[in-house]
């Protein structure tokens, strides 16, 4: 079957749930549960500046990709989306969960300004998962490409996203596809694409 890539669905949501939480159960959003990753996913697709995309094999999700044109504005944005009690939510986990302040405080640090020759790079990649078992068959490069042609038809020049250091694979993964290593920044590492 052909790989396909395309917008977000709703009944694409708990299938990229348990995706993300199998790839970046250590993220922010995936520490603060299944229903605050599911709004996330549901809310970035809904905005404006942003590109939420999924690659099926037939007719199983093997991926998704979420990227931003001003991940500082995104993140405003979604947070004037939440309910009151989402918010009383996600300050209770943090409250009681080291593990959740513990990534809260590194997702902030990577996600401090990128300046390249005096400009901040505001766009951003804000998430790839790829099914493990499907690893290999040119999802991840689908699904980046997606993201250059987004950021392209949006006059972007240039993209961040980060991935942790320890992740070796991705690293290789971001190298071979033009990724260019800027800096690290505690556990994670920096990348820049160049269009």
């Amino acid at each position: 079957m052909p790989l396909i890539v395309r917008p977000l669905e709703t009944a694409d949501i708990a299938r990229i749930v348990a995706l993300h939480h199998a790839v970046m159960g250590y993220s922010v959003n995936a520490l603060l549960g299944e229903r605050h990753l599911a709004f996330v996913y549901r809310a970035t697709a809904a905005l404006p500046d942003a590109f939420v995309r999924v690659a099926l094999d037939g007719i199983t999700v093997v991926g998704a990709v979420s990227a931003t044109l001003d991940e500082d504005r995104a993140a405003r944005a979604l947070l004037q989306r939440m309910s009151l009690q989402q918010r009383i939510f996600i300050a209770l986990r943090l409250l009681c969960s080291p593990a959740c302040w513990r990534a809260l405080w590194r997702a902030r640090c990577a996600s401090q300004p990128v300046v390249v020759d005096g400009a901040p790079i505001h766009a951003c990649l804000t998430s790839i998962i790829v099914d493990p078992h499907a690893q290999g068959r040119g999802i991840g490069r689908a699904l980046v490409a997606g993201v250059d042609d987004f950021m392209r038809q949006q006059g972007v020049s240039c993209y961040r996203l980060d991935t942790r250091a320890a992740n070796s694979g991705a690293r290789a993964f971001y190298t071979r596809l033009g990724f260019h290593e800027h800096e690290q920044r505690g556990l994670d590492i920096i990348y820049l694409r160049k269009l």
